[in-house]
């Protein structure tokens, strides 16, 4: 065998030892992950969705271009869905009824 021929060869098997003990060592992806918000962005950056937990439960908010709420589903025991306005108002729900005082 020519030198050049054991040099490439050579150049092979580092490549390739090199290459298995950088895949041996990569970390593994995590079983659960927990936050109590998460954020969904598109391939610019900017915000569509908010994923968030509380102390009444899951609540996913769908934002406009300006990052405001226009939508949001509470996940709970009396799940709802409501549509805001431009002024932040509900302007539709769905779900059970809510009390609501006389001043509303």
């Amino acid at each position: 065998m020519k030198m050049q021929d054991a040099s490439r060869v050579l150049a092979v098997l580092l490549t390739v030892a090199v290459a298995g003990a950088v895949l041996a060592f990569k970390p593994r992806a995590p079983e659960v992950i927990q936050a109590e918000r998460v954020e969904l962005v598109n391939r610019q950056g900017t915000r569509q969705a908010v994923l968030s937990a509380d102390s009444l439960g899951v609540v996913l908010t769908l934002l406009d271009a300006r990052g405001l709420g226009t939508a949001s589903f509470r996940f709970n025991p009396e799940p709802r869905l409501t549509v805001l306005g431009d002024g932040r108002r509900e302007v539709a729900e769905l779900g059970a009824p809510r009390p609501k005082h006389l001043v509303q």
